[in-house]
């Protein structure tokens, strides 16, 4: 009999080592699922936190686009208005331009007729035979007056070339936003 217990007691030993081996086997198999487990999870994670930064990255993005297309607009409508300031000032400036010489093309005329009265009124005091000659001579050179002025064009004068500026020019157009 004690044969018999020492050889249910190697048995108990091999069952209990056997029972040991299994069950580390399968705490072994129990951590390895786990961890797959714990894998997924953590991915499964990370591509929603991946999809979420993706989402909230193309509202930032749209929100600063329409931000930018607002200040575009702004600025485009500054601009034009600037420029608009810019060509009422030009022409209040050409249009003071053109009476400025309009004044000082007639003060010259004024000075010129008056310079040829006060030439003819000296002729005058003279004597007869001079008289008859200095009008022959008047007469001739008032002829090549006309004919200088007739055959020789005017230039262009800063108005006038200012005033076929702003005739070419467009009126300004006003546009809705882009």
């Amino acid at each position: 009999s004690e044969k018999l217990i020492e050889k249910y007691e190697s048995q108990l030993v091999q069952l209990q080592e056997a029972l040991e081996l299994k069950s580390q086997e399968q705490l072994d198999a129990l951590k390895e699922i786990m961890e797959e487990r714990i894998t997924m999870a953590a991915e499964t994670a990370r591509q929603a936190a991946l999809a979420e930064m993706e989402e909230r990255i193309a509202q930032v993005t749209s929100t600063m686009k329409e931000e930018q297309e607002r200040e575009l607009i702004a600025e485009r409508k500054r601009s034009e208005a600037a420029v608009e300031r810019e060509k009422v000032k030009m022409r209040k400036l050409v249009k003071a331009l053109a009476i400025r010489e309009k004044k000082l093309l007639a003060k010259a005329e004024k000075e010129r007729r008056k310079s040829d009265s006060s030439g003819s009124t000296k002729q005058a005091s003279s004597s007869s035979s001079s008289f008859s000659s200095s009008s022959t001579a008047s007469s001739a050179k008032s002829t090549e007056d006309d004919d200088v002025s007739t055959s020789t064009p005017k230039a262009p004068t800063l108005s006038s070339r200012a005033s076929s500026f702003f005739q070419k020019q467009s009126p300004p157009t006003t546009r809705g936003p882009m």
